[in-house]
């Protein structure tokens, strides 16, 4: 069920809090969320706003979305509802992979977990608070990807692994080690002209982007 900016009552920065809430299981105090959403507020002014965003979260969403321990003094989102969170899931997955006892299990899971991942992590959203998840996400779908082409590579399943390069260099287009892997899987199909177009596309991106060279290895490879 969409939950509409009519819903948040066009408070981006309530939508916002529920999302910090979300990224912090075990809990938040209202000092600390103050001192991220409204960092210049008097004591008494951030009683009002931590109050009002408050009312407006449980309103928007449902009064039992948020809890309160009065032992510690910290909210949370409340984990006892029936609900989804596609970066669990997708941490889940992760770890499932990872621990996983054969490469089929392995590969299910890190199929599960790429498919999950639909780009940047609360890209929409300007607060700073969320750019160290942003890029620690990203490099964990970035680890995975890597891992399920050398599994399709591996298979012989080489225009798949080529479809998976392609989306990884969507999310950083200077990821070496992802061009050399469509290098191999173009080699391996025998185009050699697709072979030379993706190193060039490689030495290119990195000169303009990171004002780099190629690396001895992706050379070699390419010769």
């Amino acid at each position: 069920q969409p939950v509409t900016s009519v819903d948040w009552q066009s408070q981006r920065r309530v939508r916002e809090l529920f999302y910090y809430l979300l990224a912090h299981p075990r809990g938040i105090s209202r000092e600390a969320i103050g001192a991220i959403f409204w960092p210049d507020s008097t004591t008494p002014q951030l009683k009002r706003r931590f109050k009002n965003a408050m009312y407006r979260l449980r309103r928007a969403l449902d009064k039992e979305i948020v809890l309160f321990d009065p032992d510690d003094g910290l909210y949370s989102f409340n984990r006892q509802l029936d609900y989804e969170y596609d970066v669990e899931i997708f941490l889940q997955e992760i770890e499932q992979a990872e621990t996983a006892r054969d490469s089929h299990e392995q590969l299910v899971a890190y199929e599960a977990a790429v498919h999950l991942y639909e780009g940047p992590y609360l890209a929409d959203l300007d607060g700073t608070w969320a750019w160290p998840d942003r890029e620690a996400l990203a490099r964990v779908y970035v680890r995975a990807i890597l891992k399920l082409i050398e599994f399709k590579l591996e298979l012989g399943r080489h225009t798949h692994a080529l479809q998976l390069c392609h989306k990884a260099l969507k999310e950083d287009p200077c990821l070496e080690e992802v061009h050399r892997q469509a290098m191999r899987a173009y080699a391996a199909k025998g185009d050699r002209v697709a072979v030379t177009r993706q190193f060039e596309h490689c030495r290119q991106v990195l000169h303009q982007e990171l004002d780099l060279q190629v690396s001895p290895e992706t050379k070699t490879l390419y010769e």
